[in-house]
């Protein structure tokens, strides 16, 4: 599947008037999103996050990127030679994707896991790499549960064993990266490969065009998003390269590369969440449908009704593994872990949807290349005309609608993350607009080495800082927990702000202090007399342990856990346990 147009290269004043028109709807998609961020409630947990980081970092991107803008400005007006990069030159820059973000995930994050859905991959790929779909917990713990920090596990009352909710696909490729490697490799090598696909796909649709596979190519690799993600162990990196691996494949037009992409699409579905993969997919098999392509479209169809089935009776295959004997007869059924049922609680708690949303946008732009969504509008006359990328552009809609109804606070986040998935639609689009502004393409070579420049020198700089100092507090925090060699630290959340995925512990328990949430123990004398002899020692948190991560959200530390301390040690220390203060 080649594409070899664009709009009316010969007229200077219809690619001006569509560059104006583009500038305007981006700025406009832009200054919307700032005004609706800004409207988030600070009331509760979730917006004030979402708001603090609106404040914290999204508006002080923005101003960089203005600030980049102005750079292009004044360089505009002088012409440049074709921006062409070779085959070799696109290796090389795959090559340092996976570099530059496997160091920054040392330097940048810290080598530290933020959030819950990330800890669980590492969990899972434990359990996986020791060959077992679940692993048992210690039968002393079985009462305690709750207190390890079970949030996203199986929620079966008393189980016996535990694992993530989550799909498998992700954990597995760290299990595998990690039986041989550092898994910390395996998000950069994914980023890495997802920049090599996007070259590739863009060669695939312009043969004879190696300019646009290179503006994609620059639009995706120096987005803050696209390299801060790839640091992460968050499943969107892995999205976003079996996405364009697919997609490759679907691009050839073969039966048997369609074969091959439909295994993709089986390993894709099962990575984290079942719902990514097929919203990528569905536009694509819906050009076939429009183009009455029956004995192509078949296929998927069939395919795909089995994939789902499969990855939606996942959980309730898992269930019975972790559930006990005191578990309930209908645990495995009601407990709440399949799909539809995590569906329907979203549904039900969700509010500010459109503020979410407007918020979940900003990030996206600030976190991405200065010249993505100007370019991006500049391919509304392809979208309209030609089927690839109205494909493409539905692929991108697609996520920010559902997401929206479904789930619009997306937590923690370096851009918006559930547009990853997709961002090699949002590169390929930019690609189409930068070939319907061909007739002014000698200027705008300067504007984008100019802008791309702007982005290494000003803007991904202050992505990385803002990335950095985001985690910092809390991966303090927990080395802080490490470092007191403590056999216990009992911590509780509710003493500071954003430190609710602080608890976590690995599938054995043979981290050393077994951490634990002090609100989930309902009685602390009777854990104590379990745990507590001549030798013990277990981890408390003063004021200070928590006061750097939380004034990063909120005016002031609460400054609670002294009082928390006091309250918590005594049966502790009554029953022998000696007290380490966290400070």
């Amino acid at each position: 599947m080649t594409d070899q147009s664009s709009i009316n290269p010969g007229s200077v004043e219809a690619a001006s008037a569509l560059l104006r028109r583009s500038a305007l709807a981006a700025l406009g998609i832009a200054g919307l999103s700032i005004i609706g961020s800004l409207l988030v409630p600070t009331t509760r947990a979730m917006p004030l996050m979402t708001a603090r980081l609106v404040f914290k970092q999204d508006l002080w991107l923005a101003v960089g990127l203005v600030g980049v803008a102005i750079m292009v400005l004044i360089a505009s007006g002088r012409n440049a030679a074709p921006l062409r990069l070779n085959a070799r030159s696109a290796a090389v820059v795959a090559l340092a994707v996976v570099a530059v973000t496997y160091a920054g995930r040392y330097l940048v994050l810290e080598n530290y896991d933020l959030v819950r859905d990330e800890q669980l991959v590492g969990f899972d790929a434990w359990i996986y790499g020791q060959g077992h779909l679940v692993w048992p917990i210690p039968e002393m713990w079985r009462d305690h549960v709750e207190a390890l920090g079970t949030t996203f596990m199986y929620p079966v009352a008393h189980p016996v064993a535990w694992v993530s909710s989550y799909l498998p696909g992700n954990a597995l490729l760290h299990a595998a990266v990690g039986s041989i490697a550092d898994p910390g490799l395996t998000s950069p090598l994914l980023a890495g490969g997802s920049a090599w696909l996007l070259w590739s796909c863009a060669r695939r649709i312009w043969p004879d065009d190696r300019e646009a596979a290179t503006v994609a190519l620059l639009i995706m690799v120096l987005s803050g998003q696209f390299l801060v993600a790839a640091m992460t162990t968050w499943a969107m990196s892995a999205h976003l390269f079996f996405n364009l691996l697919w997609l490759r494949l679907f691009l050839n037009d073969r039966r048997g590369t369609d074969a091959v992409a439909i295994l993709i699409g089986a390993f894709a579905t099962g990575l984290h969440q079942p719902l990514f993969h097929p919203m990528f997919v569905a536009p694509f098999l819906g050009v076939l449908l429009a183009q009455r392509r029956w004995l192509r479209l078949a296929p998927f169809v069939l395919a795909y009704a089995a994939i789902g089935l499969f990855w939606l009776s996942w959980p309730h295959w898992i269930q019975p593994l972790v559930a006990g004997p005191a578990s309930g007869a209908a645990a495995a059924a009601s407990a709440g872990g399949g799909f539809l049922d995590r569906l329907s609680g979203a549904l039900g708690s969700n509010t500010d949807n459109l503020t979410l949303t407007a918020a979940n946008l900003l990030r996206f732009v600030t976190w991405g290349h200065l010249a993505t969504l100007p370019l991006v509008f500049a391919a509304w006359p392809m979208i309209r005309r030609a089927a690839l990328p109205a494909a493409l552009a539905v692929g991108v809609a697609l996520p920010i609608v559902v997401l929206a109804v479904i789930l619009p606070w997306q937590g923690y986040g370096f851009g918006y993350r559930y547009l990853h998935p997709v961002l090699g639609n949002v590169a390929l689009l930019a690609a189409y607009g930068w070939r319907n502004l061909e007739s002014l393409l000698p200027r705008l070579r300067t504007a984008m080495l100019v802008a791309s420049a702007g982005m290494v020198m000003v803007v991904l700089p202050m992505q990385f800082v803002l990335a950095h100092r985001f985690v910092d507090a809390t991966a303090t925090a927990s080395r802080t927990i490490d470092a007191s060699h403590a056999d216990y630290a009992i911590i509780r959340i509710a003493d500071g702000f954003g430190f609710g995925n602080i608890v976590y512990n690995s599938p054995d328990l043979s981290n050393r202090p077994i951490r634990l949430v002090a609100d989930d123990i309902p009685d602390h004398a009777r854990l104590a007399a379990r745990i507590c002899h001549a030798g013990v020692t277990v981890a408390m948190p003063a004021n200070s342990f928590y006061r750097a991560g939380t004034i990063f959200f909120v005016a002031k530390p609460f400054d609670t856990a002294d009082a928390t301390l006091a309250r918590l040690r005594v049966p502790y220390e009554a029953a022998g346990c000696r007290i380490v203060v966290l400070r």
